[in-house]
């Protein structure tokens, strides 16, 4: 009998521990509201989204719908992410991709560091591989062809030269990395500092096993001798050094520019859209 109860004790510890972790892992969904694919379309970009939400960690969510509720693609692709609360598990965020057939339009929006991976220049990429499908019809392939280049993006990493602009108070933030000359040094610094703790404490113990003495009394002397400082000659070169202009809101060469605004909700968001 205390058997039986101990194994259950442990059976309901263990359920609780999966639906713990359920709980905290991210999401891949699928929202056919404008009914645009079958049963294997669904099935397959299901069993897509899901693959990549457990890959990255992050929300993968897509979205169809024929009736936008007055929005416009951007703002209902934002409300849709925040209102079923997407980008809140995992590693709180996401990127919800959307074919909405009211506007007629394909769009995107990210969430959390989503919106460092998917800057302006690959949004615009993202909508032209999306675009192909969504202009023919070919809703299936427009999804498909969308999550592959998220995957890439994601697969790539964060864009050297990435930064965030804000389209609504036109603050810029840029993302602090280290390079590998900062790496490096660290390394050595560190190399640095515990070889010398390694010698002092050595030096230490082979004191106390010697217990030798410097007589420094009998061998030790200061020989002082007359030093004077003359001045010469003075060298002074000036160069012009040109200023380096912050990229403004129409972004840099890099590309490396996100747009960010702030939804309904009041949480931030990227994202774009395109009419089809």
């Amino acid at each position: 009998m205390r058997k039986k109860k101990t194994a259950g004790f442990l059976m309901g510890l263990l359920t609780l521990a999966l639906t713990a972790v359920a709980a905290w892992a991210a999401s891949g969904d699928l929202y056919d509201q404008a009914d645009l694919f079958n049963s294997l379309e669904e099935e397959g970009l299901q069993e897509e989204v899901q693959q990549l939400s457990d890959k990255w960690q992050r929300d993968f969510v897509l979205v169809t719908t024929g009736d936008a509720q007055g929005k416009t693609s951007q703002e209902y692709a934002d409300d849709f992410f925040d209102d079923h609360g997407y980008g809140t598990t995992g590693k709180n965020s996401g990127v919800l991709l959307l074919v909405d057939m009211d506007n007629r339009e394909i769009a995107y929006s990210a969430y959390g560091d989503m919106m460092l991976y998917l800057t302006d220049q690959r949004g615009e990429q993202l909508l032209d591989a999306g675009y192909e499908g969504a202009s023919r019809g070919d809703y299936y392939t427009c999804f498909r062809s969308m999550l592959s280049s998220v995957n890439s993006y994601l697969t790539s990493g964060v864009p050297d030269d990435q930064y965030t602009y804000d389209a609504e108070t036109g603050k810029l933030v840029r993302q602090r990395r280290i390079t590998w000359v900062e790496a490096l040094i660290a390394v050595a610094a560190a190399a640095a500092v515990s070889s010398c703790s390694m010698l002092v404490i050595r030096r230490q113990h082979r004191l106390k096993d010697n217990l030798y003495q410097y007589p420094f009394r009998v061998l030790g002397h200061v020989a002082l001798s007359r030093r004077e400082d003359q001045f010469r000659n003075q060298f002074v070169t000036t160069r012009r050094i040109p200023c380096k202009r912050g990229p403004g809101p129409g972004g840099g060469p890099g590309g490396g520019r996100t747009t960010v605004h702030t939804s309904s909700s009041g949480r931030v968001h990227s994202g774009g859209s395109r009419k089809f």
